[in-house]
């Protein structure tokens, strides 16, 4: 299948994303959005304004967007497997929902680019999140090698950068430099946290707090951050082969 050096952004609306979004812009022609749904997230329609930034910036023609429901194949990855997965994890994989909720987008995401015909795949990851496996450079590494299996090309461009919200304020993209609860943070706690909830463009998900309370308030403080990244690269590892029996069950 020949494919065209256009990318594809596994798109939240958050500045990560969008960061990653903007600098696809400036290095392809096109640039394909894909935003996923599912029962526990809320609020997806935050993620327009940031699609139009995005427009406004870099040309309608430069923009297209995809939305797609993934409970199908969260239900395959993690429910449908999770006593097995208690089995061989034990309780590590009250951790790992949203790494299945993060692997069914990445099957439509390899599904969607090998549909249209679109090599590259940009994502949002940053190295100050690792406790998220997702976020974590041996998993990326795991992944890149299972896209390239594809022939497509899975790039973290925005991974060591901090302050991808200011960025994108510098790229004229959006028009408030200090979104990130963070880089409000000058403010007390709690006014900082209401003042980057009303600038987000990002969605929020229910089912992150059980694995956040998990892995923050028991496994990293207990087992610590090198136990946990073993186990989420195993986890990773164990689930390639259902991976590819999904994209083979859609692209046939």
């Amino acid at each position: 299948m020949d494919l065209r050096d256009e990318v594809t952004v596994e798109f939240s609306g958050g500045s990560d994303s969008t960061l990653a979004a903007a600098i696809g812009a400036e290095r392809f022609q096109k640039v394909h959005l894909l935003s996923v749904t599912h029962d526990g997230i809320k609020n997806v329609e935050r993620a327009d304004g940031q699609i139009e930034n995005l427009k406004r910036r870099y040309g309608e023609d430069k923009i297209a967007v995809y939305r797609t429901d993934i409970r199908r194949l969260l239900r395959r990855i993690y429910y449908d497997k999770y006593f097995g997965d208690i089995v061989r994890f034990g309780t590590h994989v009250s951790a790992f929902s949203c790494v299945a909720c993060k692997m069914a987008m990445d099957v439509e995401t390899a599904v969607y680019n090998l549909s249209n015909g679109v090599r590259y795949i940009f994502d949002g990851q940053q190295r100050e999140n690792q406790m998220w496996p997702m976020q974590m450079e041996s998993v990326i590494e795991i992944m890149q090698d299972f896209f390239g299996e594809y022939g497509l090309i899975y790039e973290c461009p925005v991974y060591g950068i901090k302050r991808t919200d200011k960025i994108l304020h510098e790229k004229g993209v959006t028009d408030v430099p200090d979104v990130k609860f963070r880089a409000i943070l000058r403010q007390t706690p709690e006014s900082a946290y209401e003042t980057a909830s009303e600038r987000s463009y990002q969605g929020s998900c229910y089912g992150a707090t059980i694995p956040n309370i998990f892995l923050t308030g028991y496994y990293i403080p207990v087992w610590g951050q090198q136990r946990h990244e073993e186990k989420s690269a195993a986890y990773y590892t164990e689930k390639l082969d259902l991976l590819r029996e999904l994209i083979d069950e859609r692209l046939s």
